[in-house]
């Protein structure tokens, strides 16, 4: 046995199959404890729910359905809307109140845009202007979306061409935009913008915003 062991041929096969032996020990080993899932990409966290990786980023979804092949797409609309949360209705101590606020003056005028006040408040605080100014000018224009010139174009926005718009929330986000430079140009009340708003009847129409705003309730 000595002879066959110090055979210098033999001692070379020994010692690759201890080699081998240990390689699929290990491998063994890493998969057992890794489950057999990439958890580079997927894992369950302490509560149960499922989270995903991008990067160094670490998306906490509160559902426990799993993600693991959910498209780029929709994860990325999944973080804006929790951006969007975090900003723009967190951050607002009175988001809520202002929201109760439109509602309840649209309903009164029956107005279709009463569905939207959570959307228009939430833009309002994203491109930082008045509450109730984006409400008061579609009641003045097309009692808050009873009478459109375009579709879903409750603000007359364009002037005579008019624009045309996919949805409500289109229409929201393009026309508090707009505002939002307004106020960036110092035109941060219905009086002050009226003659680039409407610079046919300015004084009045002016006037009639500012006097919806005030029966919206307070600035808030």
């Amino acid at each position: 046995m000595d002879n066959i062991l110090l055979n210098p041929l033999n001692k070379k096969i020994l010692l690759m199959v201890i080699v081998v032996f240990f390689v699929g020990l290990l491998t063994t080993g890493f998969q057992h404890s890794s489950g057999g899932h990439q958890k580079v990409y997927t894992y369950e966290n302490k509560e149960g729910n499922s989270e995903k990786l991008l990067g160094e980023k670490t998306i906490d979804y509160k559902s426990p359905l799993d993600i693991e092949f959910l498209p780029l797409v929709e994860i990325e609309e999944e973080l804006q809307k929790r951006e969007y949360q975090r900003l723009y209705i967190d951050a607002d101590p009175n988001f809520n109140q202002k929201v109760e606020n439109i509602q309840k003056y649209m309903s009164r005028r029956n107005a279709p845009l009463k569905n939207e006040a959570r959307y228009i408040v939430m833009m309002a605080n994203k491109f930082e202007i008045d509450y109730r100014l984006v409400p008061a000018i579609s009641i003045i224009e097309s009692s808050g979306g009873l009478k459109l010139y375009r579709k879903y174009n409750a603000w007359g926005w364009g002037g005579a061409n008019g624009f045309t718009f996919e949805n409500w929330e289109h229409s929201i986000y393009v026309v508090s935009r707009g505002l939002g430079g307004y106020y960036s140009m110092g035109l941060d009340t219905p009086r002050k913008m009226a003659p680039r708003y409407n610079p046919h009847t300015p004084n009045e129409w002016g006037a009639k915003v500012e006097m919806v705003m005030n029966q919206i309730g307070p600035a808030l």
